[in-house]
C-alpha cells in the first residue's frame, strides 16, 4: 500500500512537471530575441490571467503593456501560450498597417456555416472576400448616397428632438442615460435609412424588432463576455461547438424580414431609395447571390448599433463636462446654418470643422476599438526606430494599442485633457503630428469603410440636440469614468448619465 501512495505520487508529480514545461515552453521566446516582456506571466494564461478573470478587457491589458515600456518600438506578450509581438511606434504601426500592407492583411474570421449573416461582413474577411464585400460597402459611402442619408437623419432627428422635448414636458431637467437614449435614433435612422422601415424608437408602446435583435448580441452578460473570451482566444471551439457570433433566432428573423422585403420589391409591390434598393440592384449587377445582400444589410445594422450609440454616449458626456466647449460648437453650428439659411443640410454639416475637432478629441479619449489584431502572411523583419527588429513568420500576430497611442505623451501634448484644438488642421501641432497615432476607426486599406456614415449621423444628431438642448453633467455619473471589464464594448460603469434641459 506505501509502495503505491509513493508510485502514485511520483506519477502525479511527472504529470504536474509534464503540464507546467508544456504550457511554459514557450515563455522564453522574447527573451531570447532580446526583446522586452512586461512581468505576470501565469502559466497556460502568460499576460492574460485578468481577461480570464473579467478584471480588465484585452483593450485595456494592451493599454497598460503600452505605458510599461515608453522607451520601446515593441514588446513581447504571452498570450496564453503563443508569443504574440505589441508595436508601439508609430512608425512601427504605420509599416503594420500600410507600407507592409500585403504581409499584415489578415484578421481573424469567422466560420460563415455558423454564421451567415456575417458571411460580408470586411472586418471579419480575408483576401479576395474581403476586398469584393468591401466594395460593395464602399459603393453605398458615396456622397451623393450620404447627401440621400442626410435627408432621412433630418426627419429622423426631428423625431429624436420632439421625444425628448415631450420628456421633458413640465420639468426643468431630466436624467437620462446615453446608451438607451442614443439608441433610439441610431436603431430608428439605420431601419429608415437602410430597409425604409419605420422602428417606432420614439413611442415607447410599439414593438422594437431590430433593437430586440441587436440588443442579443451586444447586451453585457457573464455569458457573453465568455462568448467573446472563447472567440478572441479559441476561435476552433467556436467552430466545433457550433457557437454562433450571431445567435440562431437572430440570424432567422432577420433574413426573413429583408427576404419578405426583397421579395416585396421584385415583385412590383414597392421600390425605395435606400441601402436595400441599392444592394439588391448593385449585387444583381454583381451576380452575387441575395444572401450576400442580406449580409450585407446586416452589417450595415451591426456597425451602426453599437459603435455610433457608444461614440455619441462618451460625446455627450464630454460636453456636459465641458460647457465652453458646447457652447463654441452651439455658436458655429448657428453660424455655419446662418448660410445656409438656417437648414442644416449635408453640405452644412461639412462646414463644421470644430465640430469635427470635438468629435475627434472625444474619440481619441474614448475610441470604440481599443486594441487591433493583425496576422502575418508573409516572412516581413519589424525594425522599430530605436534599433530593435525582429523577423516576423506567416501566423505570428501582432497587436498595437490604440488606447495606448491616442494617450502617449510621445505624441500628444497633455494626453489627458480634452482640448479639441489639437486637431486645427491649420495648427502646428496638428500638421507635425504622426498620422498613425489616431486610430479611431484603424488606418489603411483596411480602415472602416462606414467611417464616413458614422461621422455623418454623429454629426447630425448633435447638431440637432445642441441647437434645442443644453447638455449638463448628472450626478449619477460615476466619476472618474470607469469602463465595466464585463462587457466586451466600453461601456461605462453605472451608465454614461447626462442631464439635459431645454436651451430656450
Amino acid at each position: 500500500m506505501e509502495l503505491m501512495c509513493i508510485v502514485t505520487t511520483a506519477l502525479i508529480a511527472v504529470i504536474f512537471a509534464l503540464l507546467y514545461r508544456y504550457l511554459t515552453a514557450n515563455y522564453g521566446y522574447w527573451q531570447e530575441r532580446r526583446i522586452l516582456v512586461p512581468s505576470g506571466i501565469v502559466p497556460g494564461f502568460g499576460h492574460m490571467l485578468p481577461t480570464f478573470t473579467m478584471k480588465k478587457s484585452v483593450a485595456e491589458m494592451m493599454e497598460d503593456i503600452h505605458k510599461a515600456f515608453p522607451k520601446s518600438s515593441m514588446v513581447g506578450i504571452y498570450m496564453l501560450r503563443k508569443p504574440v509581438l505589441v508595436v508601439r511606434d508609430a512608425e512601427l504601426v504605420k509599416t503594420v498597417l500600410q507600407t507592409e500592407f500585403n504581409n499584415f492583411r489578415h484578421h481573424q474570421t469567422l466560420d460563415n456555416i455558423i454564421d451567415p449573416l456575417m458571411d460580408q461582413n470586411p472586418f471579419f474577411l480575408n483576401d479576395q472576400k474581403w476586398k469584393d464585400a468591401r466594395s460593395v460597402l464602399l459603393s453605398t459611402m458615396t456622397s451623393k448616397k450620404l447627401k440621400t442619408l442626410s435627408l432621412v437623419l433630418r426627419d429622423g432627428c426631428s423625431k429624436f428632438v420632439k421625444y425628448l422635448n415631450n420628456q421633458l414636458e413640465g420639468k426643468q431637467s431630466i436624467d437620462v442615460e446615453g446608451k438607451p437614449l442614443f439608441k433610439r435614433v441610431t436603431v430608428e435612422v439605420s431601419a429608415n435609412a437602410v430597409l425604409s422601415v419605420e422602428e417606432g424608437m420614439f413611442n415607447d408602446d410599439s414593438p422594437k424588432i431590430f433593437k430586440s435583435m441587436m440588443e442579443t448580441i451586444f447586451v453585457p452578460s457573464t455569458l457573453q463576455t465568455l462568448k467573446g473570451i472563447a472567440f478572441f482566444f479559441f476561435p476552433m471551439l467556436n467552430t466545433f461547438f457550433g457557437t454562433s457570433f450571431v445567435p440562431q433566432w437572430v440570424s432567422k428573423r432577420f433574413t426573413k424580414i429583408v427576404n419578405n422585403l426583397i421579395d416585396e420589391r421584385e415583385n412590383g409591390m414597392t421600390k425605395r431609395e435606400d441601402v436595400l434598393q441599392h444592394l439588391t440592384e448593385y449585387c444583381a449587377g454583381k451576380n452575387l447571390s441575395r444572401s450576400s445582400v442580406i449580409s450585407n444589410v446586416f452589417s450595415f445594422f451591426l456597425e451602426s448599433y453599437e459603435t455610433s450609440t457608444l461614440t455619441m454616449s462618451f460625446l455627450a458626456c464630454d460636453l456636459a463636462k465641458y460647457p465652453e466647449v458646447q457652447s463654441k460648437v452651439r455658436k458655429e453650428i448657428e453660424t455655419v446654418a446662418s448660410r445656409f439659411g438656417g437648414e442644416v443640410s449635408y453640405e452644412a454639416i461639412s462646414e463644421m470643422t470644430y465640430l469635427d475637432q470635438v468629435i475627434s478629441e472625444s474619440t481619441r479619449l474614448h475610441p470604440i476599438a481599443g486594441a487591433l489584431r493583425k496576422f502575418c502572411s508573409e516572412e516581413t523583419e519589424l525594425v522599430g526606430s530605436d534599433g530593435l527588429r525582429h523577423k516576423m513568420k506567416p501566423g505570428d500576430e501582432v497587436m498595437l494599442s490604440i488606447y495606448g497611442l491616442h494617450k502617449d505623451p510621445d505624441y500628444w501634448d497633455r494626453p489627458d485633457e480634452f482640448r479639441p484644438e489639437r486637431f486645427d488642421k491649420e495648427s502646428q501641432e496638428c500638421k507635425q503630428r504622426h498620422n498613425y497615432v489616431f486610430l479611431p476607426f484603424s488606418e489603411g486599406p483596411r480602415q472602416c469603410p462606414g467611417m464616413r456614415m458614422a461621422m455623418l449621423v454623429v454629426k447630425m444628431v448633435f447638431v440637432n440636440i445642441l441647437r434645442n438642448f443644453v447638455i449638463e453633467k448628472s450626478p449619477k455619473l460615476r466619476e472618474p469614468i470607469v469602463l465595466d471589464p464585463m462587457s466586451l464594448m466600453p461601456y461605462i460603469k453605472g451608465g454614461a448619465w447626462i442631464r439635459l434641459r431645454r436651451l430656450h
